[in-house]
């Protein structure tokens, strides 16, 4: 979940050391903790005037479920620099940031920054709607896979695309259906197909004939073609072995953006727990880190009409 994101701050967890003071003071040891914490973490801090800010409880992932956040803010010393304060090897790329800097970069954070960014660090400030940073693509490709997590916007983009610029599509899912013995679930019944799928992608030959399937229905379509919905590190290996050019486009954007998506296409007014459990399931848990091996990066928490003209900018593009 935190893998090629961005952190505002410094987390940490509670150590047995820590609960020496669960009831000797005031605060349960909060800023004790969050002090020792700092100190391994970084180095030449002293008298950092620690005080509660604030607490995230975070119900849209399992990870945000068995956690609860304590949000502390603090002064740091005169003369601090990112580059002699690093302690530990995992700190990367420590930066300080004006927070108009940190606004425009808010899709690079993960959730929980996100939420401070917005609501305590930038408040009142411009957050990014939609955009697309290329990462590669040596050559005008006619098959772009668009993968993300669920409710992030990629059918929606793929539907467009298609309606607007008359591109062909391939749904991963309705590749899927027959090699299951299901039919479409529309937008209800998720559960048992995901059963489904994951027993199905989980097998030796499973990741090879989705990915044969999914071919045979690109071969068939107008060119340029979308590939709507792949899951797995394993099937887009395969997909890239018949399409050598294949460009992949991952989609994002934040949970609670998604989650507005998720109620909207529901029959029915879904439930955060609903959502939380489409997208923590076994079958959905590589979805993520396809980011790492995309060649475009999208992030989106604008409109359709700012999806759509975000993607076609990037396509018509010289270096697109």
């Amino acid at each position: 979940m935190l893998r090629g994101a961005r952190c505002l701050g410094f987390g940490g967890h509670v150590q047995a050391i820590d609960t020496q003071d669960l009831f000797g003071i005031g605060d349960a040891g909060i800023v004790n903790t969050a002090t020792r914490e700092l100190y391994e973490e970084l180095s030449g801090l002293s008298h950092l005037k620690l005080k509660t800010i604030g607490l995230i409880s975070d119900e849209s992932s399992l990870e945000g479920l068995r956690h609860l956040g304590v949000v502390l803010e603090g002064e740091l010393p005169e003369g601090f620099t990112e580059e002699r304060s690093r302690r530990e090897r995992a700190i990367n790329d420590l930066k300080l940031r004006r927070p108009e800097e940190i606004a425009q970069s808010w899709h690079e954070y993960e959730f929980w920054s996100q939420l401070l960014i917005r609501d305590v660090v930038a408040p009142g400030h411009m957050l990014p709607g939609c955009l697309l940073r290329p990462r590669r693509r040596p050559v005008r490709t006619q098959v772009l896979a668009v993968v993300g997590e669920i409710a992030s916007g990629k059918t929606t983009l793929c539907e467009l695309v298609t309606e607007r610029l008359h591109f062909g599509r391939v749904s991963t899912r309705q590749c899927l259906l027959p090699l299951i013995n299901q039919e479409d679930f529309g937008t209800a019944g998720r559960t048992d197909f995901q059963r489904a799928a994951q027993k199905f992608i989980s097998s030796t030959s499973g990741p090879r004939r989705l990915a044969d399937a999914i071919a045979k229905s690109v071969r068939a379509q107008t060119l340029p073609c979308l590939v709507d919905g792949i899951r797995q590190h394993a099937t887009l290996t395969e997909l890239r072995a018949q399409f050598p050019d294949l460009t992949v486009v991952y989609v994002d954007s934040s949970r609670d953006h998604a989650y507005r998506n998720f109620t909207t296409r529901s029959e029915h007014q879904a439930t955060l727990a609903e959502f939380r459990e489409a997208r923590s399931h076994p079958v959905e848990e590589e979805v993520a880190s396809l980011r790492l091996e995309a060649d475009a990066y999208l992030y989106n928490a604008g409109t359709i009409d700012e999806l759509f003209s975000t993607f076609t900018e990037w396509w018509a593009s010289p270096s697109g």
